[in-house]
């Protein structure tokens, strides 16, 4: 009946747009547009029968049929039919044909057919160095980054200086389209006209799509971020916050509130499934408490200066996010919050360590567009004024 009913309203409207009864089905079907994105999956049979691969000549190749209309003529009308193809496989999916799945076959804006190849990639296996890369979420920037070791004499020690990722530029105009989005709802609720009802919407989605796309580029950048400091100092664990505890933050202003809990959502989705591909692990320590105990002393601290941890018993002071990831890394060592076990710095292994300028060099190519409005920033401490701390447990 649906069916039957769908062709009944596709005929009813092309009547009413052309004056007459439609010659043929294929009157009725849309006519493919250049830069409409259409795929055709292989699973259903329909459109393409993929019958393997076939090696001739030394080279490897894609055989199978796809259906095509044929073109109208005197005799006979548009009719479908069945051409078989012969496509040269590249090398790296040759290398890689045992687990190659089948492909699937679109086109693109230039009106090109393209073979997407999809192959499965194993996870590499995971090794525990006990280095780890510890991250806080922030409240006026998205993240802060410091690697971190326990090492065989138990002792705790830091890598690496804090890196702050701040989206203050891209923060602001992730809020302009949230401001637009509620002005266009609230003119969508005051109209009855159907005409700008449907102008409303189709704005709106607009901006929903438009904010989706920004945030998905932006959770990819931060997550690459955070995989490639793990690879410059070897931590094979990357320790982040719960979100599970990032909810109920009464001080977190509006902003917060819309922005960072997806963006948050989405980078640790990203970071797990990238992790797992160079055969990282990835941890989650639940956050609360970790921005008001001194990681020297383990007393109570404060925040007379908003971003700024002040201890009154021992006068140790730092900003606030690299004190929640010192706290969040002797979670995961199983160190308590009150205790005075704190970090020292192992000077060999921080000399030896990547400086930020070669860092910031390395990832300049991701940022190309969003330098503007993200910023990555080592934390003002140089590396060669640190020294070895000794520690007493």
């Amino acid at each position: 009946y649906n069916y039957v009913n769908n062709i009944r309203r596709q005929t009813q409207k092309f009547i009413d747009e052309h004056n007459r009864f439609p010659a043929s089905y294929h009157e009725l079907v849309p006519k493919l547009r250049v830069g409409e994105f259409i795929t055709m999956a292989p699973d259903d049979g329909q459109f393409i029968k993929i019958k393997g691969t076939s090696e001739f000549e030394e080279k490897l190749y894609l055989t199978g049929k796809i259906k095509v209309l044929t073109e109208e003529s005197s005799v006979s009308p548009k009719s479908w039919k069945w051409e078989e193809f012969q496509i040269s496989m590249p090398g790296f999916i040759a290398d890689k044909q045992e687990k190659v799945k089948r492909p699937d076959i679109r086109i693109n804006a230039e009106g090109q057919v393209i073979i997407d190849y999809k192959t499965e990639i194993s996870n590499r296996k995971q090794e525990n160095n006990n280095r780890i890369v510890s991250i806080d979420y922030g409240l006026r920037k998205l993240l802060t980054i410091t690697c971190f070791e326990m090492t065989d004499d138990g002792l705790p020690v830091q890598l690496s200086r804090p890196f702050f990722i701040d989206i203050n530029g891209v923060q602001n105009k992730i809020e302009l389209i949230h401001q637009d989005i509620d002005r266009l709802k609230s003119k969508l609720s005051k109209t009855t006209d159907k005409k700008k009802i449907k102008i409303l919407k189709r704005e709106i989605k607009l901006r929903w799509k438009k904010l989706k796309k920004l945030s998905k580029e932006l959770e990819h950048l931060a997550s690459n971020i955070i995989i490639e400091i793990a690879k410059i100092h070897n931590c094979s664990t990357i320790v982040i916050e719960d979100l599970r505890g990032l909810n109920g933050k009464k001080f977190a202003g509006r902003l917060n509130r819309r922005i960072y809990r997806t963006i948050r959502a989405g980078i640790f989705e990203k970071l797990t499934y990238k992790a797992d591909l160079i055969g990282k692990i990835v941890k989650t320590v639940f956050p609360a408490w970790t921005s008001q105990f001194c990681p020297k002393c383990g007393d109570r601290g404060n925040h007379r200066h908003y971003g700024e941890f002040t201890c009154s018993h021992c006068g140790y002071s730092g900003n606030r996010d690299y004190i929640a990831t010192q706290n969040i890394a002797r979670k995961f060592f199983q160190i308590s919050l009150k205790s005075s076990t704190g970090f020292g710095y192992i000077s060999k292994t921080a000399s030896a360590a990547v400086t930020a300028g070669e860092f910031l060099s390395k990832i300049d190519g991701w940022l190309n567009g969003w330098k503007k409005c993200l910023n990555v920033a080592p934390f003002i401490t140089k590396m060669k004024n640190w020294k070895a701390y000794s520690l007493i447990i």
